[in-house]
């Protein structure tokens, strides 16, 4: 049986070819008329033709935007190693807080901790070491001493009094 159909499959299409009827459409294409082969579309029942279909190449509204340029990949510091040490392994690593800004013309900025208006900018590494070497900042002033007054002239007189006073106790128990 086997055999018997698969003859009959190439004869059945070898007199189709002959005739010069295309083979009715199958699937998809059965419903429209329309065949793969033939783009010319058949008439409707009330004898009009269908539109033809147009390709566009404008965008569609829904269409995901292209995707966002890579962000650039960010630049080395120059002489990163010595601008580590000086920033971790110095003695100016616990009062300066190091920054480097790519764009400045001196790019490697202190900025004191405790002071934040206190700034130094240098070009370089080691521009920037010296002159952290040879600055002191200012002490941070504690509150207790801004509360304390500060001596008048009475306060001086006062002082020798009560000196007066505890020599004479001292002599008194000295005596005794």
């Amino acid at each position: 049986m086997h055999v018997f159909v698969s003859l009959l499959i190439p004869l059945v299409a070898l007199l189709l070819r002959l005739t010069g009827r295309p083979p009715s459409p199958a699937g998809r294409h059965a419903a429209s008329g329309h065949t793969p082969e033939s783009p010319e579309p058949q008439t409707r029942p009330g004898g009009e033709t269908p539109p033809l279909r147009r390709s566009t190449h404008r965008p569609r509204p829904y269409a995901k935007p292209s995707p966002p340029a890579p962000a650039p990949s960010p630049r080395r510091i120059p002489d990163r190693d010595a601008f580590y040490r000086l920033a971790e392994l110095t003695r100016h690593s616990g009062i300066w807080g190091f920054t480097y800004d790519h764009g400045a013309l001196a790019p490697y900025v202190a900025r004191h901790r405790v002071d934040p208006a206190i700034i130094f900018a240098a070009s370089s590494v080691a521009g920037l070491e010296a002159v952290l070497d040879m600055l002191d900042p200012p002490a941070m002033l504690r509150p207790y001493a801004a509360a304390t007054r500060t001596p008048a002239a009475d306060d001086a007189a006062h002082a020798a009094a009560e000196r007066a006073a505890l020599d004479s106790y001292a002599r008194a128990g000295v005596a005794r």
